[in-house]
């Protein structure tokens, strides 16, 4: 069942709860993916095992990189052409609902 307080909508059909694990959210991003037509990669930093990251890539230019520490969301960057940023950290995992992660826009 999805908890729609914790659901992020990140572009188009890409909605994702970020408050499941790393390799559960990189799961439901990529089968997301397939349908869509976006592109969806993941990395384990073989230097720092801790780390781990997503990235999204939208169908106009954008992408978010979702990183994950010991499994658990921590935060996100999101890019668009030159831009770059740290949209929100959220050490609890909680959101405000639907987008609630971005309330920082």
């Amino acid at each position: 069942m999805t908890n729609y307080k914790k659901l992020v909508h990140f572009f188009g059909e890409c909605d994702l709860d970020l408050s499941k694990s790393f390799n559960q959210v990189y799961k439901k991003a990529f089968d997301i993916s397939e349908n869509c037509g976006y592109w969806v990669t993941k990395y384990t930093s073989k230097q720092f095992p801790r780390e781990s990251k997503i990235t999204l890539y939208g169908n106009e230019g954008q992408a978010f990189q979702l990183w994950f520490l010991d499994g658990k969301f921590k935060l996100i960057i999101f890019k668009e052409g030159t831009e770059t940023k740290v949209v929100t950290q959220i050490p609890s995992g909680e959101g405000t609902g639907y987008g609630g992660y971005f309330s920082s826009w």
